[in-house]
């Protein structure tokens, strides 16, 4: 029987690749699809319990057929990434194995497919910082996509990416840059260097160089890519909008805003054109360019920028999904930083409790908002409804599996001045001591 043809959809703002069918495989195939679609929706718009049940119910639907299609890997797989972002992690690990298993049975060791389903294994293992058993997986999918794809197939280049960021973590440097390289140099020998891949090779080595602080290099490169791209795809493309962004971010790095803001005027310009003026891409613009004025005390034209985007954010993804509650919270620290702390206030508790209902217990987004919410009220003196929700925010921390030292040491000094403020001075030197520490958990 044939298999049906699938594409690879990457899902906007979130870090998960997704197989969903785009033709029905049977008229058999109908509730599946439905159940498919169902998960879909709902990942796509952060409802990740629901999304979980669609996929569950697509799964059980895929094994009650003995048709010999690509149903049951798809429904592992989706699944599989569904739990994995609700932290139920031993029970993605078994159906991310089992899809490998399936995969290596229809298709062979070294198809894509496998590599597809090695991919999703090993970034569970890396979020569960188990980088031993993440990296040979991450290698073996990478030498069957060197094999069967074209240096330009976003698997290919995602796996080289995800790679690179493992050995940064584990600090082999010198090992990411050397595939970073490698990269480069079988994008420009496959495909030359008018092909636009080349344009995110060289913006992929930039962004290492970057992270790297050498600053001089990553400009140099994030320079040539514009430069390149301009060439390549003219100069109102939206990967255009892109390299002006990367610049842009390295100069703002440097505290060079006065620089990056006409690149971000005119990504702006670019997106909006590509588009339209309410795609969540021209938000993402309008948010960098509000930062930025907002870095150089323009703070007149901050506020209509981030209003437009929570507008933008709330009509694209609805007035109670992650993304709006992420522009809610952006457009909160702009009033919070200009005194406006009722307006504050009112955004904050919003944004709370969409992140409530939207991540588990121990997630440390739910952190930032109950800390986000917490300081606005120690600004006005009010200790006591402070106070619970930064004893909250640090139980999060304390048993979050990815940690957060930077959140965690930022709890910890502002529980300590307001419990200075409230004259409990002995307590406030305890948690400084922790914080000092690093050490996690609650008070």
């Amino acid at each position: 029987m044939l298999k049906s043809s699938l594409l690879i959809l990457l899902l906007l703002g979130t870090t998960e690749t997704m197989l969903f069918p785009l033709a029905s495989l049977s008229a058999q195939g109908s509730a599946w699809e439905k159940f498919t679609d169902q998960g879909r929706k709902a990942y796509a718009q952060g409802r990740y319990l629901d999304s979980a049940k669609s996929f569950l119910a697509a799964l059980e639907e895929a094994r009650s057929t003995e048709l010999e299609d690509d149903r049951l890997a798809i429904s592992l797989n989706n699944l599989g990434l569904a739990y994995k972002v609700l932290k139920y992690y031993d029970r993605a690990e078994p159906l991310f194995q089992q899809a490998v298993s399936v995969n290596e049975k229809t298709w062979g060791p070294d198809h894509p497919r496998v590599g597809e389903s090695l991919t999703h294994l090993a970034e569970l293992y890396q979020v569960l910082g188990q980088d031993r058993e993440a990296e040979p997986l991450f290698q073996r999918a990478l030498t069957i996509y060197e094999k069967g794809l074209a240096p330009d197939d976003a698997r290919l280049v995602r796996t080289v990416t995800t790679l690179v960021h493992l050995y940064q973590s584990q600090g082999k440097d010198d090992e990411a840059e050397k595939l970073l390289i490698r990269a480069l140099s079988l994008t420009q020998q496959s495909l030359g260097t008018d092909h636009p891949q080349f344009g995110r090779s060289v913006t992929d080595l930039a962004k290492f160089y970057r992270d790297q602080e050498r600053w001089q290099d990553a400009e140099a490169l994030f320079k040539r890519a514009l430069v390149f791209n301009e060439k390549v795809l003219g100069t109102e493309h939206y990967r255009i909008a892109m390299a002006l962004g990367d610049l842009a971010q390295l100069l703002r790095i440097q505290e060079k805003d006065a620089e990056a803001e006409p690149l971000l005027v005119r990504a702006l310009a670019i997106n909006e054109k590509a588009w339209g003026p309410d795609h969540p891409t021209v938000a993402r613009s309008l948010t960098a360019l509000a930062r930025c004025y907002l870095a150089q005390g323009k703070t007149s034209q901050v506020e209509p920028l981030l209003k437009r985007a929570l507008a933008i954010d709330e009509k694209a993804w609805g007035p109670d999904s992650p993304r709006s509650a992420r522009s809610r919270t952006n457009l909160a620290k702009f009033y919070r930083g200009v005194g406006n702390h009722t307006q504050a206030e009112l955004l904050f508790k919003k944004a709370l409790a969409i992140n409530e209902k939207s991540f588990q217990a121990d997630d440390p987004r739910l952190a930032q908002s109950l800390v986000d919410l917490a300081d606005v009220y120690l600004d006005q003196g009010r200790e006591t409804e402070a106070e619970p929700l930064y004893k909250r925010a640090l139980n999060v921390l304390g048993t979050a599996t990815k940690k957060d030292p930077a959140l965690l040491g930022k709890t910890y000094t502002s529980y300590a001045v307001l419990l200075r403020k409230l004259n409990r001075t002995h307590e406030a030197m305890e948690i400084e001591k922790k914080a000092k520490a690093g050490e996690p958990g609650p008070p």
